[in-house]
């Protein structure tokens, strides 16, 4: 696993003791979106659908260390307990 896989999966406890994590596929190596700018995508299936409190908390920690890009964090529900993240690297500043 990757150290942001296992960072979140560490801190996930914080969030809500009876969420785990069924699949986490990490960053991955970026898509290059054109001149200086890099687009990181997360995929992760949760044990259970997460309230709006608890995405923002999932947001918070992922952004908080072993996160590639700095505009933050973005997420949404996909399907299910499926949750797609996304951060940005701009590497002209």
């Amino acid at each position: 696993m990757s150290k942001a896989v296992d960072y979140l999966n560490e801190k996930l406890h914080e969030v809500a003791p009876d969420l785990k994590i069924v699949k986490d596929l990490g960053w991955g190596e970026g898509v290059r979106g054109g001149r200086c700018i890099t687009d990181f995508y997360r995929e992760v299936t949760f044990s259970r659908e997460l309230t709006s409190e608890e995405l923002q908390k999932v947001k918070e920690i992922m952004r908080e260390e072993h996160c590639p890009g700095w505009t933050g964090v973005s997420g949404y529900k996909q399907e299910d307990n499926l949750y797609k993240f996304s951060t940005t690297w701009d590497s002209s500043d």
